[in-house]
C-alpha cells in the first residue's frame, strides 16, 4: 500500500492511453538475427531488404519493409496477427522466403541464416555496397 504522505488520489485507474499494454490484443512482432558466412556487418555494409506481405484473410493488405545491413538483428512490430509470408534480398538476389504465422501478443523470433535460405553460401558471396 501506498504511504500515508502520498495522496489518495494515486489510487484511481490510469486513463487507458496512458496504461496500454505492451502489445494490443491482435498484434505481434516478428524479430531475430540476420547473419551469412564471411559477413562481418562491422566491417562490411550488405545492405538486406526485408518484405514481410499479408498471406492470410486477416493480413492479406498487410505489407511491411525493412531496409537494414545483414548480419543485424531486425524487428518488426505492431503486425496484425496472422500468417505472413517473408521474403529477404540483398543485392538482387532472393536470399529468405518463408511463411511465419505472427500470434497475438507474442514475438515471433524468425532468425534468417544460411541455414534457412533458399541460396547456399557458395551460390550467394554479397559484396560490400
Amino acid at each position: 500500500s501506498f504511504p500515508d504522505y502520498l495522496p489518495r488520489y494515486i489510487e484511481s485507474p490510469l486513463p487507458q492511453s496512458c496504461s496500454q499494454p505492451a502489445s494490443p490484443a491482435g498484434v505481434g512482432s516478428i524479430k531475430g538475427k540476420t547473419a551469412w558466412p564471411g559477413v562481418n556487418p562491422d566491417s562490411q555494409t550488405v545492405s538486406l531488404e526485408i518484405r514481410l506481405n499479408g498471406d492470410d484473410a486477416a493480413t492479406k493488405d498487410k505489407s511491411l519493409r525493412l531496409h537494414i545491413r545483414l548480419g543485424r538483428p531486425y524487428a518488426m512490430s505492431g503486425l496484425a496477427a496472422g500468417a505472413y509470408r517473408l521474403m529477404g534480398r540483398s543485392a538482387g538476389v532472393k536470399v529468405w522466403e518463408t511463411r511465419v504465422v505472427v500470434g497475438a501478443g507474442k514475438d515471433t523470433v524468425l532468425d534468417l541464416t544460411d541455414s534457412n535460405a533458399l541460396v547456399t553460401p557458395k551460390d550467394f558471396t554479397p559484396q560490400d555496397g
